[in-house]
């Protein structure tokens, strides 16, 4: 779908909407571009609700990677699909996971290159 500049579509959604429903990122120093985050306000509210429930009910009670193991800042993690809790994971894996799609089918692709690959 085209938009024009001064709309998008919202990824969540799947919306075309004017570029006001989109909170505008802060602008860096070297750019006179405007940026807007991805998803639009209405969607943003709904995740963020979401996630505050999710929290109130999955409270987190260790600093150890829910994925890795490892000691560190955790972020809550979530499925996208059902909006089910999964755990709590430090921010590479959160990403890590994000990037293969989130899903079993690109943790796969990730594992079988990595086995081909030895």
């Amino acid at each position: 779908m085209e938009t024009s500049t001064s709309s998008k579509v919202c990824p969540k959604c799947l919306q075309e909407q004017p570029l006001e429903n989109f909170r505008q990122r802060q602008r860096s120093e070297d750019s006179n571009t405007k940026r807007f985050y991805t998803n639009c306000k209405s969607c943003e509210r709904e995740i963020n609700s979401l996630l505050v429930k999710l929290k109130k009910e999955h409270p987190q009670t260790s600093n150890v990677c829910g994925c890795c193991g490892k000691e560190a800042k955790l972020y809550l993690d979530h499925c996208h699909d059902n909006k089910s809790f999964r755990g709590w994971i430090c921010n590479n894996c959160n990403v890590g996971l994000s990037r293969l799609g989130d899903n079993i089918e690109g943790l796969t692709k990730a594992l079988n290159y990595l086995i081909e690959r030895r």
